[in-house]
């Protein structure tokens, strides 16, 4: 039977507060052998000062991030929060508990969202873009969804459960990164100091300049590193590949090792099929290379 959608817009209603919300609400009815869904939405627009060395975390359950570094000491969130129900009154009441807000912890500015977490993860989309100032440290913990950072440059810590991290065009003055399932994407990063846990997934580096500590339990790693910085750069993977163009290769001392696998170069380098040593200028930075089982594959 050919499925028949009726959308109809019931009523839009705006709401003002010390936040500065608005809300958009619309009824989307879809008659498909009887079954009914209704969808509200609402606008997300939330702006503060921010006070001198006041640091910022974003705490969510379900969503989608893009957080983007800017000048001033202005956070502005914005974005839209949409749920759906079998009818009205259960939409309107998951509209009215779930919301995003902000607080103040001692020194810290919270953007969180609030409500059951059961209505969060269930019935709830949430899309939101947050401006903030590049050089404010910055916290974000997310439960399911993808996080996309760009130019950011201060201390930097992104956790999430599922989904995909994204940071792009970024200098932060120190990186962490944690992801239990998914993706780690690093493109255009450069920083002293970056550790990256990744238990089951990808991790990607496209110009990666800096120093880096990276550990992936199941998967891959693969991309470029422009420059390293200093002897203590290791990327292990316990299950996986490796694969890595070393774009730039000045000064630099890489040992690549597997338990179970093999070790492949079209650089220079010595040593048997399991084990191989690489070194170009002096090799005053060093990069360790370790697959317990796996393959490893080194290129220009």
């Amino acid at each position: 039977m050919r499925l028949s959608q009726r959308e109809s817009l019931t009523r839009i209603q705006t709401m003002s507060s010390t936040r500065r919300l608005s809300i958009v609400v619309a009824v989307l009815t879809l008659l498909t052998g009887g079954c009914t869904r209704v969808v509200l939405k609402r606008e997300v627009r939330i702006s503060r000062q921010l006070t001198p060395g006041q640091t910022i975390r974003i705490a969510l359950q379900s969503a989608a991030l893009t957080v983007v570094g800017s000048l001033g000491n202005e956070i502005v969130v914005t974005g839209e929060l949409r749920v759906t129900a079998s009818t009205d009154s259960e939409a309107e009441t998951m509209l009215r508990t779930i919301h995003v807000r902000t607080r103040v912890v001692g020194s810290q500015l919270i953007v969180e969202q609030v409500g059951p977490r059961q209505s969060i993860t269930r019935h709830a989309s949430l899309k939101l873009t947050v401006s903030l100032p590049a050089t404010r440290s910055l916290a974000i913990v997310i439960d399911t969804g993808d996080v996309d950072g760009r130019q950011l440059r201060g201390p930097c810590r992104l956790t999430t459960q599922n989904g995909r991290l994204t940071l792009a065009s970024s200098q932060p003055t120190r990186l962490s990164i944690e992801n239990r399932n998914g993706a780690v994407v690093l493109r255009q990063v450069s920083t002293p100091t970056a550790r990256i846990a990744l238990t089951n997934g990808q991790l990607t580096l496209d110009r990666f300049s800096g120093s880096l500590d990276a550990r992936v339990k199941t998967g891959s790693v693969s991309g470029s590193l422009l420059a390293l910085s200093g002897v203590g750069n290791r990327i292990r993977v316990g299950s996986g590949s490796i694969h890595l163009s070393l774009t730039s290769r000045r000064d630099l001392q890489v040992t690549a090792t597997v338990v179970s696998g093999r070790v492949e170069s079209s650089l220079p380098s010595s040593g048997p099929p399991k084990s191989k040593a690489l070194r170009f200028g002096k090799g005053t930075s060093r990069l360790e290379l370790h697959a317990e089982s796996g393959s490893i594959r080194l290129t220009p």
